[in-house]
């Protein structure tokens, strides 16, 4: 007969009601693939699969190789700044707000700035923005979407990863690929693939004093060759697409 696998690559939170009634009855008899840890627990919540395996996500290196270089000056700040770059659409669930209040804290010690590429909701997190440092910081810049997004990881100094919220998360594998040192929350999206494979700088979820922390510690290290060759190795030989197409093909294997 026909088997049906379904690649559950994002979170959707806890179904109750007919709707995990209703998934309980569809996916009895799929197997199911999780894109990291904390999603096959979730799913494994949702779905009464007759097969559950963790299967990490993968990132297509080659597209990163393609970047402009521009300055920090292109974008108002100094050459001399540190520049902290994160990416968000959500303001509390990508910790937005941590940052912010972080970066603020680091600018008592040096010239800490935040560079925040918004793909939606731009009028909406410059509010908030606004409201939370009671008026918008020359030392905050919102950025543009753009396709070449390794010309942003590599404008900054050190990449924020500040969610309180993952499922898997393709940025700090990127951002490591990019040679740049990476702060980020120990959700559980995030610790249950990389911690251990890579030498980032963790801060408790939530914790904007952590961030600080985290941050002073990563820009004191910005440029240290074994954190940044290391951590660049690991993501080519653990989130490569040529890894995952393996694994891929030894899961359906077992399905079938």
């Amino acid at each position: 007969g026909v088997k049906k696998i379904k690649h559950y690559c994002t979170s959707f939170g806890k179904w109750s009601g007919i709707k995990k009634f209703a998934a309980d009855l569809c996916y009895r008899r799929w197997s199911v693939i999780s894109a990291s840890k904390a999603l096959s627990d979730e799913a494994f919540y949702n779905i009464k699969a007759q097969r559950q395996t963790v299967i990490n996500n993968a990132v297509y290196f080659p597209r990163l190789n393609n970047y402009d270089v521009i300055k920090k000056t292109d974008i108002g700040f100094s050459e001399n700044c540190v520049l902290c770059f994160m990416m968000g659409y959500d303001y509390t669930l990508k910790g937005i707000d941590l940052a912010c209040e972080a970066v603020k804290n680091l600018r008592k010690k040096f010239d800490a700035c935040l560079a925040i590429s918004v793909s939606s909701n731009v009028e909406k997190i410059t509010r908030q923005i606004t409201e939370q440092l009671g008026g918008f910081p020359e030392w905050v810049k919102i950025l543009p979407p753009r396709q070449d997004i390794a010309t942003y990881y590599r404008l900054g100094d050190v990449y924020v990863q500040a969610s309180r919220s993952e499922g898997f998360c393709n940025a700090v594998i990127e951002a490591a690929y990019c040679e740049r040192c990476v702060v980020s929350s120990d959700c559980e999206g995030i610790t249950c693939h990389a911690k251990g494979k890579m030498d980032f700088f963790w801060f408790k979820n939530g914790d904007a004093s952590d961030l600080a922390r985290s941050l002073e510690e990563a820009a004191f290290n910005r440029n240290n060759k074994a954190i940044i060759d290391k951590n660049k190795l690991s993501a080519i030989e653990n989130y490569g697409v040529d890894a995952l197409a393996e694994k891929l093909y030894n899961e359906y294997k077992a399905v079938l």
